[in-house]
């Protein structure tokens, strides 16, 4: 079993993505963690469900984290880190938020954190060069993060 984790905290387009994709080439026992959503908006790297299942995941006290952004909500849950680390994976989870960077913490796992950043401008033309189809609310979450 694993006893380590990462968490790669950063704002849209400080290369969260394009770093766990390069772990994952180098050492296979990387894996992204893929949060719960629910809403509309991009659906790779997540496990789509509903706000229902959310909030009943919530009640039970299974999150370790939740927040909402981009008229979406976001989980990660106890179950689906648990599940990784019984894989002998080593979970790579991408944050925004400091409590959430924080709240994990609750998971006993080593958690290794890396701050990733890039300027307001790269931000913007990355998520253009994407197709994001909220650029101001990603620059809205730049400054938030």
């Amino acid at each position: 079993m694993t006893s380590s984790g990462v968490i790669l905290y950063g704002p849209p387009g400080s290369g969260k993505d394009t770093i766990t994709s390069a772990l994952t080439q180098l050492r296979p026992e990387f894996a992204l963690f893929e949060r719960l959503k629910a809403g509309p908006g991009r659906t790779t790297g997540y496990r789509i469900t509903t706000a229902d299942r959310i909030e009943e995941l919530s009640r039970a006290g299974e999150l370790l984290y939740r927040n909402a952004r981009y008229d979406a909500e976001y989980a990660i849950d106890r179950q689906g880190v648990a599940a990784l680390v019984d894989a002998d994976r080593i979970p790579v989870l991408h944050m925004g938020q400091v409590a959430g960077a924080s709240a994990v913490a609750a998971f006993p796992l080593h958690w290794i954190r890396v701050l990733l950043w890039c300027p307001l401008d790269v931000t913007a033309s990355r998520s253009v060069g994407r197709g994001d189809k909220d650029v101001e609310a990603r620059l809205k979450v730049w400054h938030e993060t």
